[in-house]
């Protein structure tokens, strides 16, 4: 039965076991020639199934019959529902007829091996998505050969071991596109067969089997293998030359089959037809995020139609010359590896495409130039902070006129700040020079070259060894959105014509030795996130109504802050950190403060602040709730104050729950005997009121009197046990306790005379000592005062 309801399909399906479910169907509708739908074959071109409870219904089968009316149906996504199959004779075969289908995605459901039979026959298809199902082993591209229009084939998140091979793959040998990683693949190529997506591949370590027949596909464009886990020289081993000695058994004998391989010599040559780099046409490859552990193979250079290369995270090692031949790279990505970078850049001199280099976390050393060459390319984005370096700025940098994006942080390097790196680069919107060893002043151009950067966002200059003031020109980087300049050796003044950078989001000039007040004009910054001027000399007292609207963390320790905080951050109802520590604030905790309710961290401590701290904050957090793993959880002689939150009811694992000493009120909400595990509950010495919880399932068990068992103790005010020691009772017990031990000794000494003799005797010596002792002393005494 179809419903059509303001646009959207209603459908109602029975499958096998007579289960029904409720689908919706969101369509999208063609009307071709602007007629309007006059049929059912006029209806829709894109659908999407969405079970809302698809959990409650469980494995189930498909009719796919269901979409048969719809001819013009162009896209359709069935992804997420748990189909496990379909119903017999009515699989995907049925949609044959649907010559318009383009798309069709079957993500995260169960289909087998089986699927990519009955899809064979969707001559129009161009995209089809089997990611995270249960396909396993090896594939049989062969049953895709009358997919002439498939372009994008997403097979990700599968236990799939290899392809089968055929030197008549018909249409999938003008595959552009393989992605072997965890990650989705972001290409939209439409064309031909262009994509096969194979990420998060489990290759139950018959990686080589998986890759060795790649060179199948002459008309690949992309290939990704990341996050496979692919161990060692696993590119040596599908490419042309093969380094056998790196094998293992189950690599030798899948590559042995092939008939130009040859085991026993140490360098050995796959058959072209067989190689990853025989793919002249390969775009995109990235490798990120395996365990390779080998230097960069030099048969990479025979990809010269590569553009991006990505290489970052695989445990590289040694240098970078075997990528020269790579001219048409446009984007080169290597970060976290073990390379070993010459500062200079001098391998890609001659990358006259290069535009993007990332590769921070690597080796950058210094080295030996006997050349003044000029470099051809012309980078945009430069991301190489390392380690180890120490000397001044490249020389290649003089060159570079188009950059957005530097960082060079940790690098060491040496010398005075690079002015003339905003003059010749107007287009620099991040600028990276974090641990450095930078010298003297910070210079800026002079007022008639601001412009020069003025769409800098991201100035980040922090421990980079600067001196002298925060130079004035800052301010007329009008969109400034990030400024970290903490841990250098700045003093003078925050700027006051700061609030000109109406875009502001972070200011951090903490750990300097700035001395001044704070200016009245940064309340006026209403972009301002992220506060820090920490670890300074600021004085004087906190600007009355200092309220930017945007704060959202505060660090204002370490200082020299007097006054009151009464009227400061009044109205900052964003704030979650506020960090006062550490100064002489005087006066009382506003109350205004409990009305902050995305406060999470307030730091006073360390002033001359009195009196007493609002009742608000005894109040217990509701969001505590939300740690249903906790076993004991202890807030006793805390000063609590409210109710005990409903919220504790989701404490599924709790086991003992102390809430005694403090000032909580009104009742125990009932929703805690849903506690099943809870063994100690206390909540004596509160304000509560009200009765107690029905005594039912664990509640059942507990004591309501004093007892060796688990209490449930209630308020002090009305309860059965208030747990205050009686001063009366406590007297008088003393008391008889004392006289009893006074009969016991005088009974003993009647008994026994020779103790009795004994006990005479220590009592005479005893006064004897004493009396000599006081005689010797006091004489002596009174005589010196004499």
């Amino acid at each position: 039965m179809l419903l059509l309801l303001q646009g959207v399909w209603w459908c109602y399906g029975c499958w096998e076991d007579e289960r029904i479910a409720l689908l919706k169907l969101k369509a999208y509708f063609n009307y071709p020639n602007g007629n309007a739908m006059s049929s059912w074959e006029k209806i829709p071109y894109c659908c999407y199934w969405d079970y809302v409870e698809y959990d409650r219904l469980g494995d189930w089968y498909l009719n796919t019959s269901f979409f048969l009316p719809f001819k013009e149906l162009n896209h359709l996504s069935l992804e997420q529902i748990n189909i496990l199959g379909c119903v017999e004779n009515e699989g995907f075969e049925r949609l044959w007829s649907l010559c318009n289908l383009q798309s069709l995605d079957l993500t995260v459901n169960k289909f087998n091996n089986s699927i990519l039979l009955t899809l064979s026959g969707l001559s129009s298809l161009k995209s089809s998505t089997l990611n995270n199902n249960k396909l396993k082993g090896i594939i049989n591209i062969q049953e895709l050969n009358n997919l002439t229009s498939l372009k994008e084939l997403n097979l990700q998140g599968n236990e799939i071991e290899g392809f089968k091979s055929s030197h008549e793959l018909g249409a999938l040998t003008n595959l552009e596109e393989l992605d072997l990683s965890i990650r989705s693949s972001n290409a939209t190529g439409l064309i031909k067969l262009s994509t096969l997506i194979l990420n998060n591949i489990t290759t139950n370590g018959r990686s080589s089997s998986l890759l060795h027949n790649l060179g199948a596909f002459p008309f690949l464009k992309t290939l990704y293998l990341r996050d496979n886990g692919f161990k060692g020289k696993i590119l040596a081993q599908v490419g042309r030359v093969v380094d056998s000695s790196s094998l293992n058994e189950d690599s030798r004998q899948s590559l042995g089959a092939l008939p130009s391989f040859k085991q026993n010599s140490v360098r050995d040559t796959l058959p072209p037809q067989r190689c990853i780099y025989e793919l002249k046409h390969l775009h995109v490859l990235d490798l990120r995020y395996n365990d390779l552990k080998a230097t960069l193979p030099w048969c990479l250079a025979n990809l010269t139609s590569l553009q991006p290369l990505y290489l970052s995270f695989d445990h590289f090692t040694g240098k970078m010359f075997s990528l020269k031949g790579l001219t048409s790279i446009q984007e080169l990505e290597f970060s976290g590896n073990h390379f070993q970078i010459p500062i200079s850049l001098s391998p890609f001199f001659n990358h006259t495409r290069l535009k993007h280099l990332l590769g921070e976390d690597n080796e950058v050393y210094a080295e030996l130039e006997a050349h003044n060459l000029i470099p051809k390319l012309q980078l945009e984005t430069l991301v190489l902070p390392g380690l180890g370096y120490g000397g001044a700025f490249p020389k290649f940098l003089y060159y570079q006129h188009k950059l957005r994006v530097v960082d060079l942080s940790h690098n060491k390097t040496k010398g005075s700040f690079p002015f003339w790196l905003l003059d010749n680069n107007t287009n620099l919107e991040k600028l990276s020079l974090a641990n450095n060893s930078l010298s003297g002043p910070l210079q800026l151009p002079g007022h008639s070259h601001m412009a020069s950067f003025s769409m800098l966002l991201i100035l980040k200059m922090p421990r980079s060894g600067f001196s002298g003031s925060i130079p004035s020109s800052l301010c007329k980087i009008s969109f400034l959105q990030v400024l970290q300049l903490d841990g250098n050796q700045f003093t003078g003044s925050i700027l006051d014509n700061l609030y000109k950078c109406s875009y502001l989001e972070i200011l951090d000039v903490s750990d300097n030795h700035l001395s001044c007040r704070i200016p009245r004009s940064m309340g006026n910054m209403s972009s301002l996130q992220v506060l820090d001027l920490s670890r300074n000399n600021i004085f004087g007292s906190l600007p009355s109504h200092f309220n930017p609207s945007s704060l959202v963390l505060v660090y204002l320790s370490y200082n020299r802050l007097q006054g009151s905080i009464k009227n400061a951050f009044y109205g900052c109802s964003k704030l979650i950190t506020l960090d006062l520590s550490h100064n002489f604030l005087t006066g009382t905790i506003p109350e205004w403060i409990c009305s902050l309710s995305w406060l999470g961290y307030l730091f006073l401590n360390h002033n001359n602040l009195e009196g007493e701290i609002p009742k608000h904050f005894g109040e217990i957090p509701p969001e505590i709730g939300a740690l249903s793993m906790i076993q004991v959880l202890n807030l006793s002689h805390n000063c609590l104050i409210g109710p005990i939150p409903s919220t504790f009811s989701n404490l599924s694992e709790i086991e003992s729950l102390d809430l005694s000493c403090n000032n909580l009120d009104e009742k125990i909400p009932p929703q805690l005997t849903q506690l099943n595990s809870l063994a100690v509950f206390s909540v004596a010495n509160n304000d509560l009121f009200g009765s107690t919880p029905k005594r039912v399932a664990q509640f059942a068990t507990f004591d309501e009197t004093i007892s060796p068992s688990p209490l449930l103790r209630v308020s002090s005010n009305n309860a059965e046990e208030s747990g205050i020691i009686d001063l009366s009772v406590f007297y008088v017990s003393f008391v008889v306790a004392y006289i009893i031990i006074l009969v016991a000794i005088a009974a003993v000494l009647c008994i026994k005379p020779y103790w009795r003799r004994a006990w005479f005797y220590f009592i005479e010596v005893s006064i004897a000592n004493c009396q000599y002792f006081l005689e010797d002393n006091v004489y002596v005494l009174f005589k010196f005062r004499v």
